[in-house]
């Protein structure tokens, strides 16, 4: 399998603060947050290859792994905005059952990080600043 994490690395701050942006709300922000930590380290342009050389391949991209072969309609992968309002309306804000982070449990150890700096609300004063310094980073 080939893989890569490449683009802007988002702290948890950024990361909380894009996804309550993009509608994801309490225990669901937390694990909206924990999950693309597992999925893709946060970076906004990493990408894994499935099953490679063969007719079955497909690409995951972006913060959230979005699935290149069953979501051909997400315009711009990359882009953090795009790629986290495509997760949200996947998710309806609140089911995670499309993401293997989520599904084996991956996310977990990510959640009380998460939590705690969500909690602390540092990163609130960024949510009206994620279309202007997230914005097709």
């Amino acid at each position: 399998m080939a893989w890569g994490l490449a683009g802007r690395k988002l702290s948890i701050g950024w990361a909380l603060a894009l996804c309550q942006y993009v509608g994801f709300r309490g225990k669901n922000l937390t694990t909206a947050v924990a999950v693309m930590t597992a999925e893709s380290g946060r970076y906004t342009e990493a990408w894994h290859e499935n099953v490679p050389g063969t007719t079955q391949m497909s690409t995951d991209r972006g913060l959230f792994q979005i699935n290149d072969k069953w979501h051909v309609d997400l315009e711009d992968p990359f882009d953090p905005i795009s790629n986290a309002s495509y997760a949200f309306w996947m998710s309806s804000g609140q089911y995670f059952n499309a993401w293997m982070a989520y599904v084996n449990g991956a996310h977990v150890k990510y959640m009380p990080l998460v939590f705690a700096v969500r909690v602390l609300g540092l990163w609130r004063r960024k949510v009206r600043r994620v279309e202007r310094e997230l914005g097709t980073v």
